[in-house]
């Protein structure tokens, strides 16, 4: 199976480390037109809602969600000020949890926030 490819009408010659033909790999550019318009960080936010039970357990899960994912940073949105203190004591336990699950390389830390969304 061959990979797509673009080609870029910039591309007439050859370039050192492109391909032989002057194409860019779909998925290259893809990749690029989601990350422009942000819709990389909404699928990271939809794999960590899918996964987030059993990243955090259900006891946490039922009082928390994901909020956004900026910089590697996660704001996670927590549904009651006593939940909200109770979790900033075991804010390093949750960190080490999502790493675990998600990859150190994705979430690198964490911001604990009363949820705007509950009144």
């Amino acid at each position: 199976m061959s990979a797509a490819y673009f080609k870029s009408p910039r591309q007439s010659k050859q370039q050192p480390g492109s391909m032989a033909d002057g194409g860019i790999p779909i998925r290259k550019l893809i990749g690029t037109m989601l990350k422009s318009v942000k819709l990389d960080e909404q699928c990271k936010l939809g794999i960590l809602e899918e996964k987030w039970e059993a990243a955090i357990g259900k006891a946490i899960a039922t009082h928390t969600r994901p909020g956004s994912l900026v910089n590697k940073n996660l704001t996670i949105f927590v549904d009651s000020s006593p939940w909200l203190s109770e979790l900033f004591r075991v804010q390093k336990d949750m960190l080490s949890k999502l790493q675990v699950t998600f990859g150190r390389d994705k979430i690198l830390s964490i911001r604990l926030q009363l949820d705007p969304g509950k009144s």
